[in-house]
């Protein structure tokens, strides 16, 4: 599993998407699925920054694929 810290705020999603293409590369999920979780992803993150409780904690997102299989939770 692997585990990412985003600060609350949006730019900070840039670099989550390319932390994300890199990992997904890396543990060899298919383009394809890699794409659709992307974009969960913006819109979840986005709405979490946006209209989530204000707080100094960074969000977290972990991720673990294995066995054809790719899991997040935020």
């Amino acid at each position: 599993m692997s585990t990412f810290r985003l600060p609350r705020q949006r730019d900070a999603l840039s670099g989550f998407a390319d932390d994300f293409a890199a990992w997904c590369e890396a543990a060899d999920v298919p383009p394809a699925v890699a794409t659709r979780f992307q974009i969960a992803f913006d819109e979840l993150l986005t709405n979490a920054i946006a209209h989530g409780a204000a707080s100094p904690e960074p969000l977290l997102v972990q991720l673990r694929a294995d066995a054809g299989r790719l899991e997040a939770e935020i």
